[in-house]
């Protein structure tokens, strides 16, 4: 999945802190706590679909 469009910092404290309670929840681990809002202009990637049960 790729998604191009304009990324901004979420710096309004009411959001921030709702982030930092419900996610998303980083793969690397983060001290910073910085979030980063991305405005999709275009999303573009492959829709995997069906695949549970094929061995």
């Amino acid at each position: 999945m790729v998604v191009t469009g304009r990324a901004t910092v979420v710096t309004d404290p009411p959001e921030h802190e709702r982030l930092s309670r419900t996610g998303p929840r980083s793969w690397v681990v983060a001290r910073d706590g910085v979030f980063v809002r991305i405005e999709a202009e275009m999303v573009t990637g492959r829709d995997i679909t069906g695949t549970r049960g094929r061995g």
